[in-house]
């Protein structure tokens, strides 16, 4: 296994921890003329939406982000996950909490991760700056014929996937079963957020192959992990049956146990 890639992805990850949005960054920027905020406020990757008071930017920061609708603003029948544990973290360690926020009317503010442009791509849209969704078979490939990842009796022991790699690898995995072209999606692993395969956003080595580091900054989210948070898109693909929920769900749990055993497994056996 890669233990110096477990440290560099465990360095980030401390970092996202420590490095939570304040209420000072949460106020937007001037806006440049003829810049119009978007008629629907944007999605976000834990299936919330963006304050109407907030818009979807950087901010400094390698991902876009928001500020959440707050219990005010909720339409009729509007839910936000991310409001169902306050004290929940993101598969990355990160806290949604807004630093600063704690007054006698709002004790807390959320954020989360968006896309400003609803035009999103089937396959989804990946929310940090240098990657994109793309589909992995060279991480299936990789686990499938280790035999350090499988138990004495030939299960696929999905306990000892490395997080840089566990997400990509459940999202691929159900897709096969499911079918269609998406790719972003909740996993039995990914919480409250959808995820996907990622490719940095440069030359790799070959179509489908696993990506050049060399070709690519290695201070990008892509060339430290193979998934990122993504925001699907606002319809399912043609040839799938199944919603991404769907699949992440009760089946998606049962589809991963197959692709332990299955196509995950092929080739491991030995």
């Amino acid at each position: 296994k890669d233990v110096f890639q477990d440290v560099r992805t465990l360095a980030s990850e401390a970092n996202l921890r420590s490095n939570s949005p304040s209420i000072v960054e949460a106020v937007d920027p001037p806006r440049a003329p003829g810049r119009r905020k978007p008629e629907e406020p944007p999605v976000t990757s834990g299936g919330c939406h963006c304050s109407e008071h907030s818009e979807c930017r950087h901010r400094g920061r390698s991902y876009r982000w928001c500020v959440l609708k707050g219990d005010n603003e909720l339409d009729e029948g509007e839910t936000c996950p991310l409001k169902e544990d306050l004290a929940t973290r993101d598969i990355a360690g990160a806290d949604h909490r807004i630093a600063g926020v704690g007054d006698e009317e709002t004790t807390f503010r959320l954020w989360d991760y968006c896309h400003d442009d609803q035009n999103i791509p089937l396959e989804g849209q990946a929310m940090h700056s240098g990657g994109h969704c793309a589909a992995r078979p060279d991480i299936e490939e990789q686990y499938a014929e280790d035999p350090r990842y499988r138990l004495k009796d030939g299960t696929f022991n999905w306990d000892d996937v490395p997080n840089h790699d566990r997400y990509a690898l459940e999202v691929m995995n159900i897709r096969r079963h499911l079918g269609g072209d998406a790719l972003c999606m909740k996993t039995p692993s990914s919480g409250k957020f959808h995820v996907c395969p990622v490719l940095p956003d440069a030359d790799f080595s070959e179509p489908g192959g696993p990506p050049n580091a060399n070709a690519d900054s290695p201070s990008r989210w892509s060339t430290k992990r193979s998934w990122d948070f993504c925001v699907p898109a606002l319809q399912p693909g043609p040839e799938s049956s199944h919603t991404p929920e769907e699949g992440a769900g009760q089946e998606g749990e049962e589809h991963v146990e197959e692709g332990a055993g299955n196509a995950v497994g092929q080739g491991g056996q030995g």
